[in-house]
């Protein structure tokens, strides 16, 4: 997201290359896509099937991170599909085994100059095994979307930082009045 806005809307600045990506304190994750089966699906063994598709396939996982599945790669399959749905490339995928092989297909990409020369998936790589999910609640979802307006607010002027970090608690109170905020 961010190597989309490197260049100002008037084209007179790019940010491209000044960017790099460090080790934070402690490895955390932020976002993915979970699949499950509902017990008693009516296709249950196709539904199986994709979601070994989706994890696991080797293949399917390398064409997933390095954006293999363009408009055009996708308008062959469906000529139905709307304008623009394509998957960019830089996903970071669960399999261990694909991300090991994926690592040297990021090494000269327009990621990496976006990141001065590094290589996104091997930072992740080193980063990803250290996540301890244990930390994760159901709640982080909630109150991560109780800071988005906010952010959004203040981001675009509309509101100071003050006034953002007052409504973020706000919105958390509302969603967990048991909850204790300073």
């Amino acid at each position: 997201m961010l190597a989309k806005n490197a260049t100002t809307k008037d084209g007179t600045k790019n940010t491209s290359g000044d960017w790099a990506l460090i080790h934070g304190p402690i490895s955390y994750q932020w976002g993915g896509t979970w699949l499950g089966v509902v017990k008693g699906s009516k296709n249950i063994d196709l539904a199986m099937d994709y979601v070994r598709f989706a994890t696991l396939d080797q293949e399917h996982l390398t064409n997933w991170a390095t954006g293999v599945y363009t408009h055009d790669y996708l308008a062959k399959i469906d000529p139905t599909i709307a304008a623009g749905i394509q998957h960019a490339p830089g996903d970071f995928v669960s399999s261990q085994a694909a991300v090991k092989k994926l690592i040297p297909l990021f090494d000269k990409t327009e990621l990496s100059a976006f990141l001065g020369g590094q290589n996104s998936y091997a930072i992740f790589a080193e980063i990803a095994p250290k996540v301890n999910v244990k930390l994760m609640t159901p709640d982080d979802d909630n109150i991560q979307r109780a800071l988005d307006d906010p952010m959004d607010q203040y981001l675009g002027g509309k509101m100071t930082e003050e006034q953002m970090w007052k409504a973020w608690k706000d919105n958390v109170r509302l969603q967990y009045p048991d909850l204790v905020i300073p």
